[in-house]
């Protein structure tokens, strides 16, 4: 773990919002523009240390850069730095579906229906305009989501969806190390029975079977 802040080529972390099988994600601040407020994922070390996967991830990075939507989180950059790598995407300032959820349990309260639909009508949006991207820089026909969970699903103070938090690789169970080793688990609930097999091929119904789940 970091010590905050730190200062790390063109940004600064100022703190850790959480870890994950695959990533750290941090709250940071841009120096040009200054002020600028990003999102920082440092990807765990087994993986940027694997010599067969971080083609793979720098690939869907180059892939992700091109999405721009407004319901989609905008990746920024890639940062490799002293052996180490950073994925900086657009600032944190929204709620979760993943913390409505967990008050509407602590309350004993139903998210009321009419909610629930204008949320789906918009996930499902989001991920049409995600998966008519073509993913020029891994040779695909589409930019997957890969890592769909309620924590994914961001909701500003307008009632929008912003989907982000992508997954940066097909599964964390095929980290070099094995990503569900990790001290963190990863939301294995989620994925895709054809994410854990490295031969198998994805498309938008992977990531169409995460919103099922």
């Amino acid at each position: 773990m970091l010590l905050l802040p730190a200062k790390i080529g063109s940004f600064t972390l100022t703190r850790r919002i959480r870890a994950s099988g695959v990533a750290e994600t941090y709250a940071g601040v841009l120096d040009d523009p200054p002020g600028v407020g990003v999102r920082v994922h440092k990807l765990v070390q087994s993986l940027t240390e694997s010599s067969a996967m971080m083609p793979a991830v720098r690939a869907r990075v180059g892939d992700l850069r091109g999405v721009q939507h407004k319901s989609l989180e905008r990746v920024h950059d890639l940062v490799e730095e002293e052996g180490s790598a950073f994925i900086i995407t657009s600032g944190p300032g929204t709620l979760s579906l993943q913390a409505m959820l967990d008050h509407c349990r602590a309350t004993d309260t139903a998210l009321p229906k009419t909610v629930f639909l204008q949320l789906a009508s918009q996930i499902c949006s989001a991920l049409e305009a995600l998966h008519n991207v073509n993913a020029a820089h891994s040779g695909r026909t589409h930019v997957l989501h890969l890592g769909i969970t309620p924590r994914a699903v961001r909701l500003t103070s307008d009632q929008r969806v912003i989907l982000g938090d992508y997954g940066w690789i097909r599964s964390p169970t095929l980290l070099p190390l094995g990503g569900a080793t990790s001290p963190v688990m990863p939301r294995m609930e989620f994925l895709a029975p054809e994410q854990t097999y490295p031969d198998k091929p994805l498309g938008p119904e992977t990531d169409i079977f995460a919103i099922g789940s």
